[in-house]
């Protein structure tokens, strides 16, 4: 399996989903089973600006309280964009408020660093 998928010249899209730990392995399962080739995963922390914070000036720049998030990242055609956000959502949801966020962006290049081009 490649590190980054080749999809013959069609439009690429890259979804990240910012989401909560407890479903993330069920969500990544269900990309994979939906067709997405690799899906990259990293735990990650949500900090407040120190400037733009709401919150005590002692507790200013530090993790948020239930701030932990896993970031899963993948490369997918653009025709399968809606049909993988759905996967992801039906998946991530855990009715609790701030189950997470899904940004697509458009890939315009992917250069493989070892064949050089």
């Amino acid at each position: 399996m490649a590190f980054l998928p080749t999809f013959r010249g069609d439009p690429v899209k890259r979804i990240d989903a910012f989401i909560k730990p407890e479903v993330a392995e069920a969500v990544r399962h269900a990309m994979l089973s939906a067709g997405v080739d690799v899906v990259f995963v990293n735990t990650i922390h949500q900090f407040a600006n120190p400037g733009r914070s709401q919150a005590e000036p002692e507790e200013r720049g530090k993790a948020l309280s239930g701030s932990e998030r896993v970031w899963l990242m993948a490369f997918v055609e653009s025709q399968q964009t809606v049909r993988i956000t759905g996967v992801i959502r039906n998946h991530a949801r855990t009715e609790t408020p701030f189950d997470g966020r899904i940004v697509i962006s458009h890939v315009e290049n992917v250069y493989s660093l070892n064949q050089g081009s």
